[in-house]
């Protein structure tokens, strides 16, 4: 049986996937809904920007010298005990964040 892995990311998330989304299709209306679309699974959880993610971003940030966004990512994962995945070699070298293909080597299932 496989394993369900629950995402936890940062509500500037939806900013960041609609914006990048809308640019590349060179369409507003279709990068907001797609990118609605995706974060609407089950399977994945906003972190809300409040004041107390905000604090832990801006130690995070400062300590390891990440961009303002990138800062955000590293304190959802801090707050929740996570890892980042990504492809950002900039947060694997800062942050302890993990490449999505050691990520799945290391959850394989049997």
């Amino acid at each position: 049986m496989r394993q369900r892995t629950l995402i936890v990311l940062p509500a500037i998330a939806r900013l960041e996937v609609a914006c990048a989304l809308a640019r590349r299709l060179r369409d507003a209306r279709q990068g907001r809904g797609l990118a609605e679309g995706l974060l609407r699974s089950p399977l994945i959880m906003e972190a809300a920007m409040d004041g107390p993610l905000l604090t832990v971003a801006l130690m995070q940030g400062t300590e390891s010298f990440l961009r303002a966004g990138d800062a955000f990512y590293a304190a959802v994962a801090e707050n929740g005990g996570g890892l980042i995945v990504t492809w950002d070699d900039e947060l694997i070298r800062r942050a302890n964040a993990v490449t999505p293909e050691t990520w799945l080597a290391e959850h394989k299932g049997p």
